[in-house]
């Protein structure tokens, strides 16, 4: 349905409007880069055929097996209650590992858009049509608490990086028009009892005066909230902290896209240096105020006093890799490579735009870091192997000038790795978290 939905919109394109097509499944997919001709766009969309997921649930063998007389057993019984508990909360694991590893690639695709986009001047409307997930979710339905587990924070950090490279983000509900899971024509009499059992379990947590009564039957829901709003918590911090706008409860997806669109024909850029700026990492709240009545104004919400805590973990590391390997070319640090092949070596000459670095001055000195990682690709875009290494730096006045004027020059050199046929490069800012990619064939190079 949204697709068909997102098929309307592209028919009823205005000159004026440019719109490109990314598809997110396990790898993130362009379709068509920013362009104003409806057909191509509306032939391109087309040709894909998505993948399926399931909704992020527990997928539960058990509530297969739930009936009217295992039902008022486990609900009279407080043995069979914890082993039916026990078993669950084995299912529940697994399926909170898979919502994990779908949020991160979700935050990871949405941030490398945004650093793609980064470089076109003024505001960019970033549409993301899906059903999201919910930001907090429970993940120990045993002891009736449902011991929560949140996204906040990587939602945060990838708003964060978003808002920086002056993109807004529009989430729209693919789902359209919800009602409450009791009432919804696909529940069935085992998600009905599912739901007994997690309400149980909730009573026993202290809720409900102990009473088991009817909730939704995806124990992965945090403290009774319907699986429709708490996926809509999602979208409307998402909106908030980028200056955007959510869009649910409707099934007019093609509309709300439009307004979406039309959302970025009045924008101005403000800037400011606040009077009393401490590099204290407390949340920094904007307000923007019009004398003029009936005006609506969008903007971020806000922005921490401090930079970015450089991270090193795996995760991390992983997402970079995606990036490089990716079929974005991020330019949020601009820059030139150049690759000379060594006898069994490739040396490597960067010259970044030092304007997207981070440099603090710090007794008359100027001081920065940023990453450098280098991968090699074979000729399916696997990884085959590279290096990583972590640049500090520290410029005089005169030098820094100079970086400003005409780049910062880096230079290394790695071995050369036998089936690579791509060299990805990779530069980060670790202040801001920005980040800069190019892939060069090195099968072209000659000696």
């Amino acid at each position: 349905y949204a697709r068909l939905q997102i098929v309307k919109f592209l028919e009823q394109l205005k000159p004026d409007d440019r719109v490109g097509l990314y598809v997110l499944g396990q790898r993130l997919k362009i379709l068509h880069d920013f362009s104003s001709d409806a057909k191509s766009l509306l032939a391109e969309l087309g040709k894909f055929r998505g993948e399926t997921f399931t909704q992020p649930t527990t997928e539960s063998t058990f509530a297969q097996l739930l009936d009217s007389a295992k039902l008022d057993k486990i609900l009279s019984d407080g043995g069979e209650a914890q082993r039916a508990m026990d078993q669950i909360a084995a299912d529940q694991n697994i399926a909170v590992l898979k919502l994990k590893e779908r949020a991160q690639r979700t935050f990871y695709t949405l941030e490398a858009i945004a650093q793609h986009l980064a470089p076109v001047p003024g505001r960019k409307n970033l549409l993301w049509v899906s059903a999201a997930f919910p930001m907090v979710v429970g993940t120990d339905l045993r002891t009736g608490t449902g011991s929560p587990e949140s996204f906040e924070y990587m939602a945060g950090r990838a708003a964060r990086a978003i808002a920086n490279a002056g993109v807004s983000i529009y989430p729209v509900d693919a789902r359209g028009v919800m009602v409450d899971v009791l009432y919804q024509a696909k529940t069935t009499f085992q998600d009905y009892a599912m739901g007994q059992v997690v309400a149980l379990s909730r009573s026993r947590g202290g809720r409900r005066d102990g009473k088991a009564k009817f909730t939704s039957p995806d124990p992965l829901v945090h403290a009774d909230r319907d699986e429709t709003v708490s996926h809509h918590d999602l979208m409307e911090d998402l909106a908030k902290r980028t200056g955007g706008r959510a869009f649910y409860s409707s099934n007019d997806i093609a509309k709300s896209i439009r307004e979406a669109i039309d959302d970025s024909g009045d924008n101005s850029v403000l800037g400011y240096y606040p009077a009393d700026y401490e590099d204290n990492g407390r949340y920094r709240r904007i307000q923007v105020k019009t004398l003029r009545p009936g005006i609506s104004l969008r903007h971020r919400d806000g922005y921490y006093a401090s930079e970015l805590k450089p991270q090193k973990d795996q995760q991390q590391r992983e997402a970079m890799w995606d990036l490089m390997s990716g079929p974005l070319t991020v330019s949020a640090i601009p820059m030139a490579v150049q690759c000379e092949r060594l006898a069994d070596r490739l040396r490597v000459t960067l010259r970044l735009d030092a304007t997207a670095l981070t440099m603090r001055e710090i007794k008359g000195r100027w001081e920065g870091d940023f990453e450098v990682v280098l991968l090699y690709l074979d000729a399916k875009g696997q990884g085959k192997g590279g290096s990583e290494k972590s640049v500090p730096f520290e410029l005089s006045t005169a030098d820094r000038e100079k970086a400003l004027a005409s780049g910062f020059n880096y230079q290394l050199e790695l071995p050369l790795i036998d089936g690579a046929k791509t060299l990805a490069v990779g530069v980060k800012d670790s202040a801001s978290g920005r980040v800069g990619t190019m892939q060069i064939d090195i099968t072209k190079l000659s000696n």
